[in-house]
């Protein structure tokens, strides 16, 4: 009985991905629910939507609720404390052999874009998944522009699909956050083009 269920949900899914409307339902009658709360609005996916090894990871879990509400608590605090000491949150400085000026440049760059953020985190929308590596829980969080008010929105699929561009600067980001530490860890915005 399962086997038949499971075949006639990927067969709506695929039609409702082709353009055809099922019955009265539409693609966002599939989309994941809003998980919100003071300053922030998003959606947990149960299941990575991307390889977990693109963040040195074997596994994934599913997030809940209350830990995105641990990870967005903290999260202000986290940024303000990196502009102070970006290394506190980047996965990772200047490389050996790169000077001391470079090493200046980087740093001096991370802190303009987590003023940048800092001035607008309410804004973002946010994806949640969880990567597992062995027993360690890690939360990725994704962050991309709220839907604006007079275009169209680019992202009208972000409440089912990964959104994942290249360029755009401050306007997309991520950060990940170990859920046993409370530790962020791997901070990075998107080049400007």
């Amino acid at each position: 009985m399962f086997l038949p269920i499971q075949i006639a949900a990927v067969l709506v899914v695929a039609a409702l991905d082709a353009g055809v409307q099922v019955g009265s339902m539409t693609r966002a009658d599939l989309a994941r629910p809003l998980v919100a709360g003071e300053g922030y609005q998003g959606v947990i996916f149960p299941t990575l939507p991307f390889n977990p090894k693109m963040y040195g990871a074997d596994g994934s879990w599913g997030p809940s609720a209350s830990d995105v509400g641990e990870f967005e608590r903290l999260l202000r605090a986290a940024l303000e404390g990196a502009l102070r000491d970006p290394r506190s949150i980047v996965a990772h400085g200047c490389q050996p052999g790169e000077s001391a000026a470079w090493a200046r440049e980087y740093e001096r760059r991370r802190k303009a874009e987590i003023k940048i953020i800092l001035e607008t985190l309410s804004a973002y929308r946010r994806q949640y998944a969880g990567v597992a590596m062995g027993s360690r829980r890690t939360l990725v969080v994704n962050f991309f522009p709220g839907a604006p008010s007079k275009i169209e929105d680019w992202h009208s699929t972000w409440r089912h699909e990964w959104v994942n561009v290249l360029g755009g600067g401050t306007g997309y980001w991520g950060i990940s956050f170990d859920v046993q530490e409370k530790r962020f860890h791997d901070f990075y915005a998107n080049s400007p083009r």
